[in-house]
């Protein structure tokens, strides 16, 4: 990064965001080694990232310094995840890449809003308070109903939680930025939490840090931009529904098949229009076609 693309203030900003972060995982590494879980302190950590992340639009002048942070953060988790180090946030869920994956979802995430323009930012703002808050209390209920919550995944409770918090959240951020009427932000509001709700069920991992991400700003970008209208985000969530529940009750896909599926054939309708919903309805035809033939039988 170089210092003649930042301001002064930015500059030492994001030194002092560095030196905040890693007192953030020293605590977390203090309170590990005095007994406290590691799921607690693996969770206090990832609190207090997506907050940072969230207030990054306060604390800068403009998205680069946030992606030199992002950046180097991956690299290090990476590091560490790969060397089994830092308890405090990999000894609960050792498999989980979900360390690595928050500070890299912060790259597409503000070549999606920010870098664009800063109208946007409110779709980053959400997504990372989302992820502060609906996703933690989603795995703490998980694991207070399912002993065998970590290598279950999510749970119906923990999904109906983060369900509940991303609606709470995303129609407060609305009816306090965009000012829309309460029908409107009510309506903006359940479209994203049912996208959000079921990415963050079929994600594993730990990369739903990632996809929850993603999953809120999608709609809420094109939303926003007037690109897509209320009506048109119920179809596309409905024809994603249609799709996913018929490839799961034809047996051409499994639960999270017919999910990902779902939210594929939706952002085909929602984003895409024809020219891409054509093609995405020849390969799933095609494909499933083929899968059928014994090919043994020829």
């Amino acid at each position: 990064m170089s210092l003649s693309l930042l301001s002064a203030r930015d500059g030492w900003m994001a030194l002092a965001a560095l030196a905040g972060l890693g007192a953030l995982v020293g605590l977390g590494e203090v309170l590990r080694a005095r007994g406290v879980a590691a799921r607690t302190t693996r969770r206090l950590v990832h609190v207090g990232v997506s907050l940072f992340v969230a207030a990054t639009p306060f604390l800068f002048a403009r998205p680069l310094p946030v992606y030199g942070l992002a950046a180097v953060f991956t690299l290090i988790n990476a590091g560490v995840l790969y060397r089994r180090s830092w308890p405090s946030i990999h000894e609960a869920r050792p498999d989980s890449w979900g360390t690595v994956a928050l500070p890299l979802s912060v790259l597409p995430a503000l070549a999606a809003t920010w870098s664009v323009t800063p109208d946007r930012l409110l779709a980053f703002q959400t997504a990372y308070l989302v992820l502060a808050l609906a996703d933690p209390a989603a795995s703490w209920v998980g694991e207070g109903n399912s002993p065998e919550f970590q290598s279950q995944g999510s749970t119906v409770a923990g999904s109906l939680t983060f369900a509940g918090i991303t609606f709470i959240l995303t129609t407060s951020v609305l009816a306090v930025g965009v000012g829309e009427p309460g029908v409107l932000v009510a309506g903006i509001a359940v479209g994203t939490t049912l996208v959000a709700t079921l990415v963050e069920a079929i994600s594993h991992r730990g990369w739903d840090n990632l996809f929850v991400v993603a999953a809120v700003i999608l709609p809420l970008v094109p939303i926003q931009g007037q690109a897509l209208g209320l009506v048109h985000l119920g179809v596309a969530l409905v024809a994603g529904a249609a799709f996913g529940g018929l490839a799961y009750a034809t047996n051409a896909l499994d639960e999270r098949g017919a999910a990902t599926g779902g939210l594929f054939a939706a952002s085909l309708v929602g984003l895409g229009g024809w020219p891409w919903i054509m093609p995405g309805i020849v390969f799933f035809g095609l494909s499933s076609a083929l899968t059928s033939i014994d090919w043994r039988d020829l």
